[in-house]
């Protein structure tokens, strides 16, 4: 009786050379999972993929493939996961590829060009996405959150939890349609080239835990439903063009471990409210244009280890004591010149 294989874990074995053509034979005609993660594989992905039409879990990360992403993947119609991770594929993403059902795609850590399809928008039932580490060029598309099609058709990636596109050359804006991923736990769009003022719409990302927008070029203020992110854990939007004052509504933000503003154009004074902040342990706030003088509030933050409020100008003052007495406070940066402070690491 010829036995028939629906699973092979070949992760982290030694392979190289080609993906083995002995694996398009009917012994293998039924496989579902195809695991060859962790190897030295160091070739094209050949057209005979399209051989396993049931396959729902194909890994090949973490190997030494070279080429482009075949568009025969789009023949996968049983396809939920995809892992083509750190590799060397050159190329576009195909854009056949929104025509499947996938859960999840990785295509992180390559050397893809080109803009991200539109029909990915198709999507409607993935929920991880990770295009970062690329050369990708273009736009983040609004159909990542309205379905994409011929007629225009309404939807969106209501599953989505996860979407990093950070490490490529993404211009233009943040799209206002991003605010309909309700689902988004993390967001990391970083080391881009984006432009513009953050949508208010982004406020409703009511389950957003991670967002990541350092490295920028975003300008304007920003936007008062920045408060109503309560589950947020850290947000970095360091180094780009952001001006205006740190809202008030930050205070509500009470899981908040990291928030990190530093390189930006911020104004007025520090909020009070950001004392409201229990569980932060580190608060970056480096050079911008924040005037006024710390408030002792900040002392109720009893698990920070990180406090950096140097290159300020027209900040100055006496130092509180209450923060002083952080029992964790390893590292304190400030202006010498400006402020009395006896307890502070670093002056400048």
């Amino acid at each position: 009786k010829k036995e028939i294989v629906s699973a092979m874990h070949l992760s982290d074995v030694g392979m190289d050379g080609s993906l083995p053509t002995e694996l398009c034979s009917t012994a293998f005609e039924r496989l579902e999972i195809l695991d060859l993660s962790h190897n030295g594989l160091g070739t094209l992905i050949p057209e005979e993929i399209g051989f396993f039409t049931l396959l729902q879990d194909l890994n090949l990360s973490e190997n030494f493939l070279t080429g482009t992403i075949p568009s025969i993947l789009a023949k996968l119609f049983e396809l939920d996961y995809l892992s083509l991770s750190s590799n060397f594929l050159t190329g576009t993403i195909p854009s056949e590829l929104g025509i499947l059902d996938l859960e999840t795609i990785w295509l992180n850590n390559n050397f893809l060009n080109g803009t991200i399809p539109l029909e990915l928008g198709n999507l409607n039932s993935v929920d991880v996405i990770d295009f970062s580490k690329n050369s990708l060029t273009g736009k983040i598309p609004d159909t990542f959150s309205r379905t994409y099609n011929n007629n225009g058709g309404i939807g969106h990636l209501t599953t989505i939890t996860y979407l990093n596109l950070a490490e490529n050359s993404i211009s233009g804006n943040i799209p206002t349609q991003l605010g309909t991923m309700q689902s988004l736990e993390e967001l990391y769009l970083q080391k881009n080239s984006l432009t513009g003022v953050l949508p208010e719409e982004m406020g409703r990302l009511a389950q957003l835990t991670d967002l990541h927008l350092f490295d920028n070029y975003l300008t304007g203020s920003l936007p008062k439903s920045s408060g109503d992110l309560n589950h947020l854990i850290e947000f970095d939007l360091s180094r780009n063009a952001i001006k205006g004052p740190i809202p008030a509504s930050f205070g509500q933000l009470s899981n908040l471990e990291a928030l990190r503003l530093h390189d930006n154009r911020f104004e007025n004074t520090i909020p009070s409210e950001l004392g409201l902040l229990v569980n932060l342990t580190s608060l970056l706030l480096y050079e911008n244009s924040l005037t006024g003088t710390i408030p002792a509030t900040l002392g109720n933050l009893e698990d920070l280890i990180l406090l950096k409020v140097n290159g300020n100008q027209d900040l100055r003052g006496d130092m509180p004591s209450s923060i002083c007495q952080l029992q964790y406070l390893e590292e304190f940066l400030m202006d010498c010149h400006v402020f009395k402070c006896t307890c502070c690491d670093t002056c400048v």
